[in-house]
């Protein structure tokens, strides 16, 4: 897979996804902020705001994998099982750079040089991260910072392979046109199925001979 192909191809959705991360993580803190004091309606919101960001990812990912699937039967060689973990490994690349700054000045927290930089990467990580920050009720803030970039590149991976397997976990909204293309690569790739279990059969039987 070459990386200026894969830019081209896919750099729309990643940077699709980096907005989707900002407008979810504003969406959570609104959420947790004034629920900050009540740990039933934080880990409520908190959910809530996570599984949103997920759907709302979910969707553009699932279809590009379907979209593969289709560009393979007819012999381009598009679908790969880890091309969804790459995507949201690069969507998650301010996530790791944020939170690992975060966890780094954490570990040195009682050294001078690095009290108040913990500080303030605590706070970017919490405004960049706000859709996950209600889980904090269920586990430590510092797990939440170090998990939180894992979860964007694991669900990204998910969603493709069941995008190009066509399983759908949550409704899809069906383009008649992509699902027509789609059952003609599954005709066309049933047939391709055949006819290479045909020719299979011959050499078995010229070898015979």
């Amino acid at each position: 897979m070459k990386i200026r192909k894969f830019f081209e191809d896919y750099g729309y959705t990643i940077v699709k996804m980096l907005v989707t991360h900002v407008a979810c993580s504003i969406l959570g803190l609104m959420l947790y902020l004034p629920s900050v004091n009540n740990q039933l309606f934080t880990l409520i919101f908190g959910i809530f705001s996570t599984v949103f960001y997920f759907f709302m990812i979910s969707n553009d990912i699932w279809k590009i994998g379907a979209k593969d699937t289709v560009r393979t039967v007819r012999g381009k060689n598009a679908a790969h099982p880890a091309k969804g973990f790459l995507m949201g490994l690069v969507a998650a690349i301010p996530d790791l750079i944020i939170c690992g700054l975060c966890v780094f000045f954490w570990y040195f927290r009682s050294y001078e040089w690095a009290g108040g930089t913990w500080g303030l990467f605590y706070f970017i990580c919490m405004l960049w991260e706000g859709m996950f920050f209600g889980l904090n009720v269920l586990i430590t803030d510092l797990w939440v910072f170090i998990l939180a970039p894992f979860f964007t590149i694991v669900f990204a991976g998910v969603c493709y392979i069941l995008g190009v397997y066509n399983i759908k976990l949550l409704p899809q909204e069906d383009n008649p046109e992509e699902a027509e293309r789609r059952r003609e690569a599954q005709k066309n790739k049933k047939k391709f199925t055949l006819f290479r279990s045909k020719e299979q059969e011959d050499e078995d039987e010229d070898e015979l001979m």
